[in-house]
């Protein structure tokens, strides 16, 4: 019994998450500003049985080199389809798309917006 509880532990650490990372190419715009950026994106999907302790289906890492704090985590990140909607940090408005079918990224962040195709 011991060693099927450690083979199930093992099994649910190893293979809980699968990661992507893409690199979309596309603008920024400030206030009254509009310019071309890279942003980096880590996709973090959960499998099925996470959803035993968790309402999430991914989470999101963000590097955007052109902003003075280049990084960001997004924990609440719902999937419908190819859409991974991603919400704010209480996960009550939505703040962006990505798009896993046409690899696009539409996304709010700090005090600017970023629309771009990754890839």
């Amino acid at each position: 019994m011991l060693i099927i509880s450690v083979a199930l532990l093992l099994i649910v650490v190893n293979f809980s998450e699968k990661t992507s990372t893409y690199r979309c190419e596309g603008t920024i715009q400030f206030k009254d500003d509009v310019k071309s950026t890279t942003v980096y994106l880590k996709l973090t999907e959960y499998r099925w049985w996470v959803h035993l302790w968790s309402n999430n289906d991914a989470n999101i890492h963000l590097e955007v080199p052109s902003l003075v704090f280049p990084h960001m985590y997004f924990s609440d990140v719902k999937k419908l389809g190819d859409i991974f909607q991603i919400y704010d940090l209480g996960g009550t408005q939505q703040i962006g798309v990505f798009s896993n079918l046409s690899n696009t990224l539409r996304i709010k962040l700090q005090n600017a917006s970023f629309d771009g195709e990754c890839s």
